[in-house]
């Protein structure tokens, strides 16, 4: 049976450094044995989570609007793709108010919809270890391995890999950088095997 892939696009720049990297990934998928659907949440209407803890007593959330269809690929997905710029040793505000309305999987009642799925991020960024040091490129990407970690095993999924494309910056630049390319290709190549 194909494996059914759900790619998550963060990223609020149209054609950017994020949209270039999956379009590579996309590519090398192509020749893969898997269904992929993605969300483009820039796109999409994502109201923030309000706390209402309707998903205690439901297996649905009380918010009627675009993530109603992600949860619901989500659910049938085989493995998750989350893939957002890093702003502010984090997400995006768009990445952070879609993984804020993952809670409806935070209840008893309703973690096996989510639990056991393969994760995996990818997370272009500025920040250079060259230009930066060792040190301070750590210190720049561990906050989002650690939310990451905190977040994905409440919900018991398993982080298949982080991966992070640094110094990228200006619209444009991945698509200069053959070895980004050439890697996220074969990360889409080999989708079907995670």
């Amino acid at each position: 049976m194909r494996r059914r892939i759900v790619l998550i696009n963060g990223s609020l720049r149209v054609n950017g450094n994020t949209d270039t990297i999956i379009k590579s990934l996309l590519d090398g998928a192509e020749s893969s044995d898997v269904i992929i659907k993605q969300f483009v949440l820039r796109d999409k209407n994502i109201n923030d989570c309000k706390g209402c803890y309707y998903c205690y007593k439901n297996n649905s959330c009380s918010i009627n609007d675009d993530m109603q269809e992600i949860h619901h690929d989500i659910q049938k997905s085989d493995i998750i793709i989350l893939a957002s710029p890093m702003y502010w040793w984090g997400v995006t505000g768009l990445m952070k108010t879609f993984i804020d309305r993952l809670y409806l999987y935070y209840p008893k009642r309703n973690e096996h919809f989510i639990a056991r799925k393969k994760l995996l991020l990818i997370i272009p960024m500025n920040v250079n270890e060259k230009q930066h040091g060792h040190k301070t490129y750590i210190s720049e990407i561990e906050p989002i391995q650690m939310t990451s970690k905190y977040i994905f095993k409440r919900l018991r999924m398993e982080i298949i890999d982080i991966v992070f494309y640094p110094n990228l910056s200006a619209k444009g630049d991945a698509i200069k950088n053959k070895e980004y390319l050439n890697t996220s290709y074969k990360i889409g190549q080999k989708l079907s095997q995670l």
